[in-house]
């Protein structure tokens, strides 16, 4: 262990032990954490996080992979971070220099020229939006809507007891840091997310921006001769948020008596954005008001299993799949499938009925399974078909509003209940978002893959 490495631990050791000692002094007094307290816990647990990747960086400095992050965190220099509303800097340093957080430029008309931050899966909207003055969690946040509460906390907030004239349907911008958390959170759930796919934070309905179609080719010349100069051709990649809505129920005397409504609500509500993000990005038709996903956009790869579909047998699909990414110049890092699909290969044998041992391709690949890709898709005559998605998951952006609104209401309807009649709560909370694929070549998708007779 370097000097540095001792270091970064140490430091790491010190921020946990203010963590715990957070934790530890609300269990003395027997209550949860106060704002000041969650707050505080978030900030520290935001620089664990930081001084994490700082220790795997160095530990990891000298392999190609982790020279190339450094290289890349390196490209922008210094600066300041970038407002989002206005495209200016923010007086806030950071951005630039965070490793995990890209800067692009828009080509939308009336933003041409506006750097805009893009985040891997390792950064967090909270490092590259300003907060707002709320200062309570997502969950404070719940529960100050159910109260009709929407003021700074601490300040203008009641502490006690909801108000029966507020509770009724009434919606609210949710203050940019909450907003900001709950998208974050749904992240971290969302498959595609996890297997590398980029956030675009989109300060307006549209966002504009390019990618590559062709290459520079480089060529070896005579001494004296004349170069021969080639073209970069791009085409515009436009992001145009479409609305996503998730609705949680709760009766009134949960609402009053639940300890952990707060993070029960927040909970359902995030589970269900990260599910649909990921439907939406695999599968979505693009029409309907929903993005178009993997599925259905132009120039992504396909095997297919047969005409009317076929069961797996050997891992021979993906790595055909694998090999026609690699030939597009891409490099595959995920693939993603279903449950089913993921009990099937889990359970392929070879002749001595033992596990068949996969391919290098297959192991290289992140396993991603979700309920989202269905197995009743249509292949010829079958319909139990599912598919599997491979692909250079990085090269998967979505493009995210960075505000939510949240709605709470005692007389809301949702074609089924009545919350009057039934004495309920209804919460509900849409955020816009859209998909684009930065190279379609470097996704492969397997169709046709049916069970087993």
């Amino acid at each position: 262990m370097d000097k540095k490495e001792k270091t970064l631990r140490e430091q790491l050791g010190a921020l946990i032990d203010q963590q715990e000692a957070i934790v530890n002094k609300a269990k003395a007094a027997d209550r949860n954490l106060n704002s000041n307290e969650k707050r505080n816990f978030d900030h520290i647990d935001r620089e664990i996080k930081q001084k994490k990747s700082e220790l795997d960086d160095h530990i990891n400095g000298r392999s190609f992979e982790g020279r190339a992050r450094l290289n890349k965190q390196n490209l922008f220099g210094g600066g300041s971070e970038i407002d989002l509303t206005t495209g200016k800097p923010s007086g806030r340093t950071g951005l630039s220099g965070n490793k995990h957080v890209e800067e692009w430029k828009s080509l939308s008309e009336g933003s041409k020229g506006k750097r805009i931050p893009v985040l891997s899966n390792k950064a967090r909207l909270a490092d590259v939006i300003e907060t707002s003055e709320y200062g309570g969690s997502p969950q404070d946040y719940i529960i100050d809507r159910y109260r009709g509460f929407t003021a700074t906390r601490g300040a203008d907030v009641k502490a006690e007891g909801p108000d029966p004239m507020s509770t009724s349907a009434d919606s609210a911008m949710v203050p940019i840091d909450v907003s900001s958390a709950i998208i974050d959170e749904a992240r971290n759930l969302s498959r595609v997310m996890q297997a590398g796919a980029l956030t675009v934070p989109m300060s307006t309905k549209e966002l504009t921006i390019a990618r590559i179609t062709q290459s520079a080719s480089p060529h070896w010349k005579a001494e004296n001769a004349k170069i021969t100069p080639s073209e970069i051709k791009t085409e515009p990649v436009t992001f145009t948020s479409k609305t996503l809505v998730a609705g949680v129920k709760s009766s009134v005397e949960l609402s009053e008596d639940a300890q952990n409504l707060g993070n029960v609500v927040f909970s359902n509500l995030v589970e269900q954005l990260s599910l649909e993000l990921d439907r939406a990005a695999l599968m979505g038709t693009g029409s309907s008001n929903e993005p178009r996903g993997i599925l259905h956009t132009d120039g992504v790869q396909e095997i297919e299993m047969g005409d009317n579909g076929a069961e797996l047998e050997s891992y021979a699909p993906f790595s055909e799949g694998f090999e026609k990414i690699l030939s597009a110049n891409g490099f595959p890092n995920a693939c993603i499938y279903s449950p089913r699909t993921w009990g099937v290969l889990d359970r392929l044998v070879d002749q001595n009925d033992q596990p068949l041992n996969p391919p290098m391709s297959f192991r290289d690949l992140m396993q991603l399974p979700t309920s989202q890709i269905p197995n009743d898709m249509v292949q010829g005559s079958a319909e139990n078909a599912s598919a599997a998605f491979i692909g250079e998951y990085p090269k998967l952006m979505i493009g995210m509003r960075t505000r939510i609104i949240l709605e709470v209401s005692r007389h809301g309807f949702d074609g089924d209940t009545s919350a009057w009649e039934n004495l309920q709560i209804m919460w509900r909370a849409y955020l816009r978002a859209d998909v684009q694929l930065a190279h379609p070549a470097h996704f492969c998708i397997i169709k046709g893959i049916i069970p087993g007779t």
